[in-house]
């Protein structure tokens, strides 16, 4: 199996990010940590760091196991360092993550990771995400004096007023963490993972396979198209209100992006 290239780049320069890149004996990974708009610190991580760190450092140490078993290795990992950490009792910090298993070529997904296998590119958006960019978007259209947002919540937004409009949502969206039904989604959060949030695909031998995380718009075929679609989408649209419409857009520098991004091309 060949490593062909990776990126892991913070969208603050300095900052680690909530992103992780996972290059070991038996496990391959990219990792999306995800936070609460209130954990995050003047560096932009929070508990999704905690976790993230937490599912990469039990990557490198867990043995080839059955997909089942291995989610809930995870999700005790998690556990483990939730339990331990400053975040107990609040909302719970998350991961998504998309892993190669060495050990019978296959991939496992919890979460909106992304991956391209045999040229086909498969970048699920949570059903919440979407609805909230829409919303978001909808909001930012509208004159700033049109909805009842305080002072306090658009400087929370950072001046955004679509995001401001959406921040009790995104501050309550936790409670849909590896739940059932139309809203619910999985991810790493220590609580267990529902088979219907895992996915798991099997790897042809050769076959090439990117992994990415969201801060991706598209994977392109390589890193360096990645970057370009990119720069391209942060040029045309800094906002994500409209192609790339996200939750979030992108500050300005010195930030470099609108989030974290972690990539990594391999050919199994």
């Amino acid at each position: 199996m060949d490593v062909l290239e990776w990126a892991l780049v913070p969208k603050r320069p300095g900052a680690r990010g909530e992103d992780r890149v996972v290059i070991g004996a038996r496990y391959l990974a990219v990792i999306d940590g995800a936070s609460s708009p209130d954990q995050r610190r003047g560096d932009g991580s929070g508990g999704g760091a905690l976790v993230a760190d937490a599912l990469a450092e039990a990557l490198g140490s867990l043995p080839a196991l059955p997909v089942p078993v291995l989610v809930e290795a995870l999700s005790a990992a998690v556990q483990a360092a939730l339990d331990a950490g400053p975040f107990a009792g609040g909302p719970r910090p998350a991961a998504s993550a998309v892993i190669y298993a060495r050990e019978g070529r296959h991939l496992l997904r919890v979460g909106d990771c992304g991956f391209v296998l045999a040229g086909r590119v498969d970048r699920p958006v949570k059903r919440v995400d979407a609805l909230l960019a829409g919303l978001r978007g909808l909001s930012a259209a509208l004159p700033r004096d049109a909805l009842p947002l305080s002072d306090a919540v658009l400087e929370a937004a950072g001046g955004d007023a679509g995001r401001a409009a959406i921040l009790p949502f995104l501050r309550a969206q936790h409670h849909l963490q590896n739940q059932p039904g139309r809203w619910g989604f999985g991810v790493f959060d220590g609580q267990p993972v529902r088979p219907e949030h895992i996915t798991e695909v099997a790897v042809p031998p050769g076959a090439e396979v990117i992994l990415f995380s969201d801060g991706y718009p598209a994977p392109g075929h390589s890193l360096a198209e990645a970057e370009a679609l990119l720069q391209a989408a942060l040029r045309d649209d800094p906002a994500c209100l409209q192609g790339n419409a996200g939750t979030k857009g992108w500050a300005g520098p010195p930030a470099r992006s609108y989030d974290d991004r972690a990539y990594l091309r391999f050919r199994a």
